[in-house]
């Protein structure tokens, strides 16, 4: 009988031993797969942290994008009357030149 209680304990002994190696590989895969995660998330982090100083950077640079576009609106404005004269001088030599084209047209 104490043969057999120690068979049964020998065989107890190796299933336990399968056990635990069977959890040692498990514990290694787990190991292995959170320090994976971490280097991941720790990449994540920084890029987004990269992106964050970047939006930082733009938004300071654009900040008063607004008031650039309103000042260059209301300098074009004041320039209307320059705007006028240009284009009166550019029509006054357009009508000098056909005046002259049809000069020479018709002297022929």
């Amino acid at each position: 009988m104490e043969v057999e209680q120690a068979r049964k304990d020998h065989d107890l002994l190796i299933e336990l031993c399968t056990e635990v190696r069977g959890m040692r590989e498990d514990i290694k895969a787990l190991t292995q797969n959170l320090s994976s995660r971490v280097t991941s998330l720790e990449q994540d982090k920084q890029a987004r942290s990269d992106s964050e100083k970047r939006y930082q950077l733009s938004d300071k640079i654009h900040n008063d994008h607004e008031t650039r576009i309103r000042t260059m609106e209301k300098e074009s404005e004041d320039h209307i009357l320059v705007k006028k004269v240009v284009y009166g001088a550019v029509g006054l030599i357009l009508v000098a030149v056909l005046s002259a084209i049809v000069y020479l047209v018709i002297k022929q």
